[in-house]
């Protein structure tokens, strides 16, 4: 496979990246070899930005970056690896850039699955990952067209990033956002929160804060109440535990942002 790059073109053999060059008259190329061990782990399993190609690999992902290859650091990397179908990952998966916003999408079988019914995100700007479950056989990122386009298996096309709702189904209850673990002095101490100042900016009415609390690492989590953010930035609220994790979940199909959270915390005692 290959595709186009800012320095040139962008070839892929088994286990190697390689990049061709135009170095001029009458049409000679030269060819350098860019990564070793960096294989696609499909045919279209590879999306382009910028000049710039993220992909992923049979045991990581990968990013092409001006000239040279590297591994793409990914937190959720293990989970896709060993939640993809083993025999149709290595065809089905497939990747497009979002075009609408700084994305790039991979969808793959799951294991068990004959098409690709999970995905994950890459936001290039900001760094981060998601994971979801939506089935996508093919896609094309916004530019010719106002929005992303991408298909199912019952060969309907769907505008992506376009209204608030699965094609008219309500998202509540699908949208939401985790934390990772959060303690004080590596758990040697007990934490009460007392209250959350929320920076989301809009979309209060939109959201619920949760979290999940636990008194040992591998203890058994307790999810708290659902608390309401004010639209003051000062939310009450009444947890304890050693260690803690906060959820985000959109409670209406409406617009909403998450900002910096900080946390009025109290130490309530040693191990």
């Amino acid at each position: 496979m290959a595709t186009t790059v800012r320095e040139g073109t962008l070839i892929w053999t088994d286990d190697e990246a390689w990049l061709m060059r135009y170095t001029g008259l009458p049409y000679v190329y030269g060819f350098e070899r860019i990564g070793f061990g960096c294989g696609l782990i499909a045919p279209r399993s590879f999306a382009t930005f910028g000049g710039r190609c993220v992909w992923m690999g049979r045991e990581n992902f990968w990013i092409y970056d001006g000239g040279y290859v590297k591994p793409l650091p990914c937190e959720v990397g293990e989970y896709v690896l060993n939640n993809m179908d083993t025999n149709t990952g290595a065809v089905y998966t497939h990747g497009a850039e979002n075009g609408l916003f700084p994305e790039v999408w991979f969808w793959y079988p799951s294991v068990g699955s004959t098409v690709p019914d999970q995905y994950v995100c890459f936001s290039y700007a900001e760094g981060w990952w998601s994971i979801g479950s939506m089935t996508r056989t093919s896609s094309t990122g916004a530019g010719v067209f106002q929005y992303p386009i991408a298909a199912d298996e019952n060969f309907d096309l769907f505008y992506h990033e376009y209204g608030w709702t699965n094609n008219g189904a309500s998202l509540i209850g699908d949208r939401w956002v985790e934390s990772g673990s959060l303690n004080l002095q590596q758990g040697n101490n007990i934490l009460m929160v007392k209250q959350a100042l929320t920076d989301s900016g809009y979309g209060y009415d939109s959201t619920a804060l949760q979290f999940y609390t636990s008194f040992t690492p591998e203890g058994t989590e307790t999810l708290s109440s659902v608390y309401n953010p004010r639209s003051n930035g000062y939310t009450d609220v009444r947890v304890t535990g050693r260690e803690m994790r906060i959820r985000v979940e959109s409670t209406q199909d409406a617009p909403w942002s998450i900002g910096e959270t900080r946390l009025d915390l109290v130490p309530r005692g040693g191990r």
